[in-house]
């Protein structure tokens, strides 16, 4: 595979869970935005703050953002383990919340990990739209000689 264009396990990983965070972090902002209007309070416009960096960040595979995002979920992760103990684990449904956060936590956490190990030289250059197609053909053109 020709050096400049040649990804590592960890910037495929990466690639492959970037949309799955973005995605996760959207629906996030959007439920957020529902208990917003469902009267939750005002209390709702920070944590919408949360996943609209996880948006961002994992789209322009930026560290920061995506550690604020990380940190975010951690926190959601513990207010629903609160609610469960709160509700003696009575309440089926904030079971069930629970369960998603921490699907959607190892995914972040996941991608944090990966994004984390590349030097910031190489995210510049991954950044680049040019770059990823390039990339992705000469890894294609790789697997074919060798599959």
């Amino acid at each position: 595979m020709s050096g400049e264009y040649a990804l590592t396990d960890n910037e495929l990983t990466m690639f492959a869970y970037r949309g799955t965070v973005r995605c996760l972090a959207l629906l996030d902002a959007f439920i957020s935005c529902l208990s917003i209007l469902n009267g939750a309070g005002l209390w709702f416009l920070v944590v919408v703050a949360g996943p609209l960096l996880g948006v961002s960040g994992a789209g322009q595979l930026r560290r920061a953002p995506v550690a604020a995002y990380l940190v975010f979920c951690f926190l959601k992760l513990f207010y629903y383990m609160l609610l469960l103990f709160e509700t003696n684990g009575v309440a089926v449904i904030v079971l069930v919340y629970l369960l998603i956060q921490i699907w959607v936590t190892r995914i972040v956490l996941t991608f944090s990990r990966n994004l984390n190990t590349i030097p910031e030289e190489r995210l510049i250059q991954l950044r680049d739209p040019a770059f990823l197609p390039s990339a992705m053909q000469a890894h294609r053109d790789f697997r074919a000689r060798f599959y």
